[in-house]
């Protein structure tokens, strides 16, 4: 069997959506989807960055390190408070320290937040937050 990334990204996007209150329909930014953010006050980027599947039986898979990352990104006009704001309640809802919220389940999977990291960086005309999530993801027996 394989592990299914779409579910492990799946998962990891619901409740990111939970935890920062962004409607999905307007301000989320995914791959394959056509987004104009000019008119955004603000929006999230989603990265699925995945990692290197290990077999660890006939039946069983393991990827350490696959990597999600979501952007914070705001218009230069709006300030940096948006972005500090959504980009904190993401990094709590995947809390390390807090096994309700570092350990994520799918069908087939069980996914366990190893770090999160947030970094600050400007862009042309505007302003990001990066939430980076390292996941280590072991497929159920």
């Amino acid at each position: 069997m394989s592990i299914s990334y779409i579910a492990v990204r799946n998962e990891c996007r619901r409740r990111m959506i939970e935890a920062s209150g962004i409607n999905p329909e307007n301000d989320l930014q995914v791959e394959n989807y056509v987004f104009d953010p000019k008119r955004k006050k603000a929006w999230v980027s989603e990265f699925c960055i995945g990692g290197e599947e290990i077999q660890l039986s006939s039946s069983r898979s393991r990827i350490s390190s696959f990597l999600i990352q979501y952007d914070i990104c705001v218009q230069e006009t709006s300030g940096t408070e948006k972005t500090e704001t959504i980009s904190e309640s993401i990094a709590r809802a995947f809390d390390v320290s807090d096994p309700k919220k570092s350990i994520l389940q799918t069908a087939e999977a069980e996914m366990i937040v190893k770090s999160v990291k947030r970094e600050s960086k400007k862009m042309t005309g505007g302003f990001v937050k990066t939430v980076l999530l390292t996941l280590d993801v072991v497929e159920k027996s």
